[in-house]
């Protein structure tokens, strides 16, 4: 930063077209408290929206089919899972 320059808030700008999940899931990553590497945020970011869930069910429709289940513990294990 610089020294003497003004702090500009930029959290009460709306953006369009964003849903207010998005913002949330951004929120909380710009705030450093869940990380993209956490498997519930992720979920939730993929559920929120279509077209990732769209390409996921495209390129990983195991995975897909672990986030529709409803089950964290399914869903974090076949995340976790690596390729051989």
């Amino acid at each position: 930063m610089f020294v003497g320059a003004p702090v500009i808030d930029f959290s009460q700008i709306q953006i369009p077209g964003a849903s207010s999940t998005e913002l949330a899931g951004l929120a909380a990553a710009a705030a450093g408290s869940a990380t993209p590497e956490d498997p519930k945020m992720l979920r939730d970011m993929i559920l929120a929206s279509p077209h990732d869930l769209a390409m996921l069910k495209e390129r990983n429709p195991p995975l897909a089919d672990a986030l529709l289940s409803g089950s964290l513990g399914l869903w974090f294990s076949t995340n976790n899972d690596k390729p051989v």
